[in-house]
């Protein structure tokens, strides 16, 4: 008898046709009733859900690591933009400060008392003097401003000082806190007469000459008295902070503080004479 084509071929292929062939019959059964084999199908497919779903973890995980790493820089440069925009808002509000500041400091300025005798020319201060042991600092105007060596400077609070040069667009400004200035002045409350000499520092005069009988105190107002004739009588010079009695001589250790803002003084007023021609001002020896 003839061996069948099964006998011939290994036992795992002839499995394989078998089950192969179950299938095929499978198959054309549930093509022809598919409601015999419903309840298998549904079965299968629950069964392989969770096998679909770890065919997809990797998938899943490449899409939230790219959407973690956007979200994060996507965060980090609204940071960045946030902050610059906070920075230049700050910057702003800064200069507007600044501005503000700087009009009350001209309306001040501008709304000292005028004196009847003097015109008022309004200069800035653009400098110091390259020497720094000297108070004396550098104004933007000059000789054709009508500025003259000797005028009186103050700005809202006091007297600053004496221009001591001047040039066709630029004066020098004596501060009167430089050692080698002073200021005849009146103590407002009594009257009596003395000396302020500079110390060589914007925020400290000293009253010299004061006997220690005298009636000072400290608090008392000092007003510049006019003597000499190089400063005007009747602005502000400075107040006493501290006496100090010495056994030296008779004479009291008087500390002033300044009236005038030696440290912050952008704008000044120059007092001019109104009876100067200013057309036929010339300079002085050290200008131009």
């Amino acid at each position: 008898m003839t061996p069948s084509i099964f006998a011939r071929q290994p036992l795992a292929l002839r499995k394989a046709a078998i089950v192969l062939i179950v299938a095929l019959i499978m198959m054309w059964f549930d093509s022809k009733n598919p409601e015999w084999f419903s309840p298998v199908r549904n079965t299968s497919h629950a069964a392989m859900q969770p096998i679909y779903e770890l065919s997809l973890l990797p998938s899943y995980a490449k899409h939230w690591a790219s959407g973690s790493l956007q979200s994060k820089e996507a965060l980090r440069r609204e940071n960045m933009q946030l902050k610059s925009q906070l920075i230049h808002a700050q910057a702003k509000l800064q200069q507007q400060d600044y501005i503000l500041a700087q009009n009350a400091r001209l309306q001040g300025i501008l709304s000292t008392t005028k004196p009847e005798q003097f015109e008022l020319n309004l200069a800035q201060v653009i400098g110091t003097d390259t020497n720094l042991l000297r108070q004396i600092v550098v104004l933007n105007k000059g000789a054709q401003a009508g500025v003259q060596v000797g005028q009186t400077v103050i700005d809202e609070d006091g007297i600053l000082g004496q221009i001591i040069n001047v040039y066709p667009n630029t004066s020098r400004l004596l501060l009167i806190t430089d050692e080698q200035q002073s200021v005849a002045v009146t103590v407002k409350r009594t009257g009596q007469r003395a000396i302020v000499t500079g110390q060589g520092i914007p925020t400290s005069l000293s009253l010299n000459y004061v006997f220690k009988t005298s009636d000072v105190r400290v608090g008392d107002e000092l007003v510049s008295s006019g003597l000499g004739g190089r400063i005007p009588a009747g602005y502000r010079v400075g107040r006493i902070a501290h006496v100090k009695d010495t056994q030296a001589d008779n004479f009291r250790s008087i500390e002033v503080t300044p009236a005038a803002n030696f440290i912050d003084n952008a704008y000044v007023l120059v007092l001019q004479d109104k009876l100067i021609d200013k057309s036929n001002v010339g300079f002085d020896s050290n200008g131009g």
